[in-house]
């Protein structure tokens, strides 16, 4: 489970679940206003930032509810690290799908972080291709500075 191995880079501690102990998860996830990369430090040879042990938190959250209600109270100034992360979707399944849905504005998709329409276009559901359908366009960045596209038409700011 790609989840996990999320979870475990961190090398903070875990339950018998295989995710961050539960009263530690909450801690980082309701001290949290914005996810930012944030201070970086090297663990087991490998770089962890602070968007790294939220993400991770996040994912150790009990519930989708539990999740859903904190993912979309945080403020999104970066991304995970993964660009394609489907890793709520494998943690908490279909569940997840308020939270992308509150990624709408005025018809328009905006995709921060990075893995929401991913994680939509996965979600198997009448209520996932209601939101598409409705959509007007997608804004946001792809990796890299990429434009997401709108109407057919790259986005120019």
């Amino acid at each position: 489970m790609g989840y996990l191995q999320s979870i475990r880079t961190t090398g903070l501690p875990l339950d018998e679940r295989g995710c961050l102990k539960p009263e530690l998860a909450w801690e980082l996830v309701d001290a949290a206003q914005t996810f930012v990369m944030g201070k970086s430090r090297l663990v087991g040879g490998q770089n962890v930032t602070d968007g790294d042990m939220l993400w991770a938190a996040l994912l150790s959250l009990p519930t989708a509810d539990d999740f859903v209600k904190a993912a979309t109270r945080i403020r999104w100034g970066a991304h995970p690290r993964k660009h394609q992360s489907v890793e709520p979707l494998e943690r908490y399944g279909v569940a997840i799908f308020p939270w992308l849905a509150s990624f709408v504005e005025a018809e328009v998709f905006v995709n921060l972080p990075w893995c929401g329409l991913d994680l939509l276009l996965e979600i198997e559901s009448d209520e996932a291709l209601l939101l598409l359908c409705g959509l007007k366009g997608i804004v946001g960045e792809e990796p890299g500075g990429r434009p997401v596209f709108q109407r057919g038409e790259p986005v120019r700011d």
